[in-house]
């Protein structure tokens, strides 16, 4: 039981240490997501419809964005581009592929 414990907290630390790494390796590219989110977050004063993107643990754009002011989601490719046809108003678009660990990630959130 006590070998379980250690390999299970082992295997913890090796993926919240690689999360952290890949995070720093993506926060330096100007286009990420955890740039264009950390820039909308700094803005002074906040412009009247600013959305301000989501992203996943390792810093990439989540599928799916939504804005909740406006009630709309959409899907976005890995570059955070809008995917053409996924909007809907009022509901989250089904046709996004996401993983059930960013499903879970974006419940989160919310």
């Amino acid at each position: 039981m006590r070998n379980a414990i250690v390999a299970l907290f082992t295997l913890f630390l090796v993926l919240g240490l690689s999360v952290t790494l890949k995070r720093v390796k993506v926060a330096k590219d100007e286009e990420s997501c955890l740039s264009t989110r950390s820039f909308a977050l700094k803005l002074e004063p906040k412009p009247k419809n600013l959305f301000i993107p989501q992203c996943t643990l390792a810093g990439n754009y989540l599928k799916q964005q939504c804005d909740s002011e406006n009630n709309i989601c959409w899907c976005v490719d890995n570059t955070g581009k809008s995917i053409t046809g996924t909007m809907v108003l009022g509901a989250r678009p089904t046709a996004c592929r996401m993983s059930w660990i960013e499903r879970w990630y974006q419940r989160l959130q919310t």
